[in-house]
């Protein structure tokens, strides 16, 4: 769960977030610091070997700080490493930054005025093709 709410907004985490960074806390990386959870570690990691990923397109529409829609649309679909390679192969379209140990490729930025617009593709664990609120495309439209 944490894995993939950290991968589609990298806010997220089990844990909460660093005011500092914005970045999320992640659970797995606290347990990363005690050598005593490493065989845990270590199963979490080749469960998420042997699951389908997705490539998901990620559009966020932030109206208010709190009034926020978000839509995910599977692209493609396949192991961990072939969904990475997809990004990769994106980054000839779009830039690809790393937040928190993860790639995305960022179509369009955040801005620092609301209501804004965001999207990008991240690779994360397959959860279905797509998810999102009926409210969402009259939210997009504010948002732009």
């Amino acid at each position: 769960m944490e894995e993939i709410a950290f991968r589609l907004n990298p806010t997220q985490g089990l844990v909460g977030m660093d005011k500092t960074t914005r970045v999320g806390i992640r659970l797995r990386d606290l347990m990363a610091e005690r050598a005593a959870l490493a065989p845990v570690l270590a199963d979490h990691h080749a469960r998420l070997e042997r699951i389908s990923w997705a490539v998901y397109r990620v559009q966020r529409a932030i109206l208010t700080p709190t009034t926020v829609a978000r839509r995910i649309v599977a692209i493609e679909t396949g192991s961990w490493a072939a969904m990475e390679a997809a990004i990769d192969r994106l980054s000839t379209t779009y830039q690809v930054e790393e937040l928190g140990g993860v790639r995305r490729a960022a179509h369009r930025r955040r801005g620092a005025l609301l209501p804004t617009q965001e999207e990008f593709y991240v690779a994360a664990p397959y959860i279905g093709p797509e998810k999102h609120r009926s409210s969402f495309w009259r939210m997009w439209a504010q948002a732009g």
